[in-house]
């Protein structure tokens, strides 16, 4: 009877484990999905205002499919400074900011 009891805590143990494992696998999947989708896909995914300048810039950027090189020569700064505004780690004075919206409506 005693072993019968050990078996039953092993198992359950096991099943734990396993659904514990079962449960990483689809946290890291949804997580790996979402982030796929998001990089993929720009219809479904409104720009607005509250969005930070970096992000309506790669979504911009992504949905006319512009390359960072192609905007640094349009503005004449370096493919680094576009890759700094796309995430954040610059923001462009408002001038630059004309210009990039000038570029992108002649796109649509």
């Amino acid at each position: 009877m005693d072993e019968i009891l050990v078996e039953i805590a092993v198992n359950d143990k096991i099943i734990e484990s396993l659904q514990r494992m079962i449960e990483e696998y689809r946290t890291k999947n949804e997580h790996l999905k979402s982030k796929l989708n998001d990089s993929v896909i720009f219809g479904n995914i409104e720009v607005t205002e509250s969005m930070s300048f970096g992000l309506q810039l790669r979504l911009y950027a992504k949905k006319y499919r512009v390359s960072q090189a192609e905007l640094a020569e349009y503005l004449g700064v370096t493919q680094r400074t576009i890759s700094r505004y796309m995430t954040d780690e610059v923001v462009p004075d408002r001038d630059t900011r004309e210009k990039l919206l000038k570029y992108f409506d002649r796109l649509k």
